[in-house]
């Protein structure tokens, strides 16, 4: 999977998590596809739901350690 793809999938399930359209069950299917690994899954669940400005910071870390 290329870089673009996996930064993709990365930001769709981090702003899905926040916007409350995707459940825990969504993440973990996300992790099976191998589109996220299963330390960037768990790490998504613990952002709130709701808290952009979390959601941004995960954002630039990931960005920057890509």
């Amino acid at each position: 999977m290329s870089t673009t793809a996996r930064l993709r999938a990365y930001r769709t399930v981090v702003n899905g998590w926040v916007a409350g359209k995707l459940t825990e069950a969504d993440i973990d299917n996300f992790v099976r596809a191998r589109w996220i690994t299963r330390e960037e899954g768990e790490e998504i669940k613990l952002l709130p739901r709701g808290d952009q400005q979390a959601a941004d910071q995960l954002m630039q870390r990931y960005m920057e350690s890509a």
